[in-house]
């Protein structure tokens, strides 16, 4: 019931995009809580939800405004974008589907977002998440030899390519939320070293440096084949 609600919410939204959703099976509490969600979309009506974060114990207790649905192309996730009220502002962001845990629809309703204001918004973000801080500078330095598979894709709106003089070539962009990179950059291999920001770096490097110890490729002074 909730995969035809979902697929029918897409293409309503776009004709083609019901095709990129992959939907889970869900139980029935699962499909009331979507259809809930949905219908407070679809009525422009604020929902209370009870939101637990990934890698939290305790959820948190949110009112917010689903302004639009998105599925993660590069994982089988869905997502609602959103207003949550933050005392008297309102900020943008991006929750899981299958992490709300409960949802009341109220009574109030709020003002629907022309979707030109939610891409415009959804271009400072990788993929679909937003974050709730200011954007980031993001600096990558890729080899050579993968500049045509990096040029063959518009990887974000604000990113700029740079052929440096050590035959690198520089990538920038601004990105509200670095860590959701995480996987794509993961994917480049030795191809690409992150040089800003510093927090991203440490943590790509600290993983090269576990693989280098599984491996057992820390030793430099290794015998080589006779």
């Amino acid at each position: 019931m909730v995969k035809h609600l979902i697929q029918d919410l897409a293409r309503a939204l776009h004709p083609r995009l019901a095709e990129n959703f992959d939907i889970p099976d869900t139980d029935n509490q699962d499909a009331d809580l979507f259809e809930k969600v949905v219908e407070a979309w679809q009525t422009h009506r604020w929902l209370k939800v009870s939101y637990r974060p990934l890698n939290k114990t305790t959820a948190h207790e949110w009112v917010i405004a689903p302004l639009w649905f998105e599925p993660a192309i590069w994982s089988d996730s869905n997502y609602v974008i959103c207003h949550v009220q933050m005392g008297n502002t309102l900020k943008w962001m991006t929750l899981k589907l299958d992490r709300i845990e409960k949802v009341f629809i109220t009574g109030d309703k709020f003002e629907a977002q022309p979707i030109d204001s939610i891409l415009n918004t959804l271009q400072k973000t990788w993929g679909i998440w937003v974050g709730e801080g200011a954007p980031v500078r993001v600096v990558l330095h890729f080899d050579l030899r993968v500049l045509d598979r990096l040029r063959e894709t518009r990887w974000h709106p604000t990113q700029k390519l740079t052929n440096l003089d050590n035959g690198k070539i520089q990538w920038e962009a601004l990105i509200s939320e670095p860590r959701e990179m995480l996987s794509w950059i993961r994917g480049w291999g030795a191809d690409v070293e992150v040089i800003e920001p510093n927090f991203l770096r440490d943590e790509i490097g600290a993983e090269s440096e576990r693989m280098a110890r599984m491996y057992g490729r820390m030793n430099t002074q290794r015998k080589g084949f006779i």
